[in-house]
């Protein structure tokens, strides 16, 4: 059954919490006890739904995204930052300003 554009609007207007609610408690506040009506809320209710779950889903993807690149960078720069500390002990050593040996 397709919603007509007109309680299309009503429902978009109201939201969606208070169209559950409506329909839940077979309120009279957006004329659901006319038939038909009922029927156009609980289809636009699951439309709305399901279009809620898909933002949340790529809202959750692109969050998962960005912190597999953060992680990324942050072993990146956890290895650049050991391989220059790891330099500076070579070039101390090889010049002189270390130790060899601990005695």
């Amino acid at each position: 059954m397709a919603i007509s554009e007109r309680n299309r609007a009503i429902f978009e207007g109201a939201g969606f919490d208070a169209i559950k609610l409506e329909v839940a408690f077979a309120g009279t506040r957006f004329n659901l006890a006319v038939p038909g009506v009922a029927n156009q809320a609980k289809e636009w209710l699951v439309e709305t739904e399901a279009n809620m779950q898909q933002e949340r889903q790529a809202a959750l993807d692109l969050d998962r995204r960005r912190y597999n690149v953060m992680r990324v960078w942050t072993m990146i720069a956890a290895i650049a930052v050991a391989s220059h500390r790891i330099g500076y002990l070579v070039a101390g050593r090889a010049w002189g300003f270390l130790p060899l040996s601990p005695s």
